[in-house]
């Protein structure tokens, strides 16, 4: 029996028994981690995750393999900002509508620093400074399994 008053707590309820024929008992069956981007101090990510039941609800994030995770959201992408140079394995979890879990397998973005500080580029030999400029975004971008 569900038992039903408006938002107004009238005195007034109405009764009618409902049938429930399935409840999700399973998690997603998809769960995986997209890196979108690389930049110089964050790594952003999306989760792709799929459930034919009760349909994914909310999404959280890891940088240290699921020791931690970001508060549930139901936004699908992160941004892990204000990095240091370092392996981040990362991990999604998935939610569903009916509050289960599937973590993704662990992705692990190797994360470089590359600070050229006081270098005067009128120093630079002619072709050296797009060599440097191609290393950092070669660094920046560096997948391990």
């Amino acid at each position: 029996t569900v038992l039903a008053r408006d938002s107004r707590f009238d005195s007034r309820s109405a009764s009618k028994e409902v049938k429930i024929s399935h409840i999700d008992k399973t998690a997603p069956s998809k769960s995986e981690v997209v890196v979108n981007l690389v930049s110089t101090k964050s790594i952003a990510v999306r989760a792709e995750c799929y459930d034919a039941e009760s349909g994914i609800t909310k999404y959280q994030f890891s940088k240290d393999n699921g020791k931690t995770w970001t508060d549930e959201s139901q936004n699908s992408s992160y941004k892990f900002d204000n990095l240091t140079t370092g392996t981040y394995p990362l991990k999604v979890r998935c939610i569903n509508g009916a509050g289960l879990k599937k973590d993704s397998a662990t992705k692990s973005q190797r994360h470089k620093i590359l600070i050229l500080q006081n270098v005067p580029f009128h120093h630079l030999v002619d072709g050296l400074e797009r060599k440097i400029l191609t290393l950092i975004l070669v660094l920046r971008r560096q997948i391990v399994s």
